[in-house]
């Protein structure tokens, strides 16, 4: 059986390619900056831990971008796999089996530790930080500024696929602390202590799934657009901590809440849930449903777009 040290070692000797450099990186906030910087980790503290036995690092790029150039040792893995196949309302938690056997196929044990990036706006990276705290894994880190800012500091990617690791003995189970449910969320309505973050861009209120979802907002949901947390062209990194700060308290969500976000589906939630984990806020939830669930019932109250709150 192929363990992880054998794995990590099928790594080494392997041709590296020469690094793209984004001309447009900004100078990103230091990830001890934040007051939950500990969910970061700067491109030179994982360029020092490569060759860990008990690191897994995960590359949620598009397959044919992982395919042009990678960390060394990255595995790939995808935000679809996250989500449920067989299930009416788009996007919900993937259920067992397949839960556990996605967590078995990156080799995950109790003791390991993860790190996962992507080579975009981090929307896929931050979906699967989220996916392995709602299954009880917690040791999991967001490469700060993503493969842009691992390339940009002068490290080396590779094209060669690492060796599959043996299968993880880590068994998840749901951690409701960050996963909510609609029955959570309707009990959070009128609720002075709870707030309910819609994350949606412009584009992504007016989406209607051609007529399967209505237009509208979930009733008192505060509006921060997920592409509101990000700097950099494209979008690929966090605001400072005090631009975040600023974004959160002026739409009236504050740390003493219990925050609930959502997105178009609940995939897109997870920026915002990282983001506000980023700024030390204790209690956010990622609305499994999202709008796909609650566009789609004519049973659920609606706030018109027109009457919402900013």
């Amino acid at each position: 059986m192929l363990t992880r040290r054998s794995f990590l070692a099928g790594v080494t000797g392997i041709v590296l390619v020469g690094c793209r450099r984004l001309a447009s990186l900004p100078v990103l906030a230091p990830a001890t900056s934040y007051p939950g910087g500990q969910l970061l980790i700067e491109p030179r503290e994982l360029a020092e831990r490569l060759g860990d036995p008990h690191l897994i690092v995960l590359d949620a790029s598009p397959l044919h971008t992982y395919n042009a150039g990678h960390v060394p040792g990255a595995l790939h893995v995808w935000w679809q796999d996250t989500i449920e196949l067989h299930n009416d309302v788009y996007g919900m938690l993937v259920g067992e089996p397949r839960r556990g056997t996605l967590l078995r196929d990156i080799g995950l044990d109790p003791d390991d530790e993860v790190v996962v990036y992507e080579r975009g706006d981090g929307r896929g990276a931050c979906r699967w930080l989220w996916f392995l705290h709602a299954v009880g894994f917690e040791q999991v880190r967001l490469l700060h500024g993503g493969l842009f800012a691992w390339e940009a500091a002068g490290y080396p990617t590779t094209r060669a696929l690492p060796r599959r690791p043996s299968p993880g003995t880590f068994r998840p189970s749901l951690r409701y602390e960050v996963l909510a449910e609609l029955p959570d969320v309707l009990a959070a309505l009128g609720d002075p202590s709870a707030r309910v973050v819609d994350n949606r861009t412009t584009k992504e209120l007016a989406e209607t799934w051609q007529g399967r979802l209505r237009r509208g907002r979930i009733p008192g949901a505060a509006s921060v657009p997920w592409s509101s947390l990000l700097v950099g062209e494209p979008p690929l990194a966090f605001r400072p901590p005090e631009d975040l700060a600023t974004l959160y308290r002026s739409a009236g969500i504050l740390p003493e809440q219990r925050i609930l976000v959502y997105g178009l589906h609940s995939p897109s939630a997870a920026i915002s849930y990282v983001s506000l984990r980023l700024l030390g806020y204790p209690d956010v939830r990622v609305y499994d449903g999202s709008w796909a669930q609650w566009g789609a019932s004519d049973e659920l109250p609606i706030e018109t777009l027109a009457a919402s709150k900013p």
